[in-house]
């Protein structure tokens, strides 16, 4: 379940990202191409992802433990976000491969 709401909040701050008036966009994808050209429903996919994924947390831990996890998996996504995007390390089609696989091995191995 924590893999899902990983999953969840990695994929609206890419979704944040991909609205940056700042960051120099490089649209490598159908998904980036769109996210960048629609930027009002982009940002509510993005806001919609991190709540979403905040309040699973805040249900699954309590009010506290699952506010603060919640800044924590943002802080970190928007970190790697950040410095591998410009790279083209990292695209949306590589967070959901890596979401799925790791939510394969969540269910397989517990």
């Amino acid at each position: 379940m924590y893999t899902l709401m990983l999953l969840i909040c990695w994929s609206g701050v890419f979704c944040f990202y991909n609205t940056s008036r700042k960051a120099k966009l490089i649209s490598g994808g159908a998904i980036e191409f769109w996210l960048q050209s629609n930027q009002t429903p982009a940002k509510l996919l993005g806001l919609g992802g991190i709540m979403l994924s905040t309040l699973g947390l805040i249900l699954m831990d309590g009010a506290v433990m699952g506010t603060l996890h919640a800044l924590l998996m943002m802080m970190a996504a928007g970190c790697y976000i950040i410095s591998l995007t410009p790279f083209r390390l990292i695209r949306f089609s590589h967070i959901l491969g890596l979401g799925v696989l790791a939510l394969l091995m969540e269910f397989l191995i517990f």
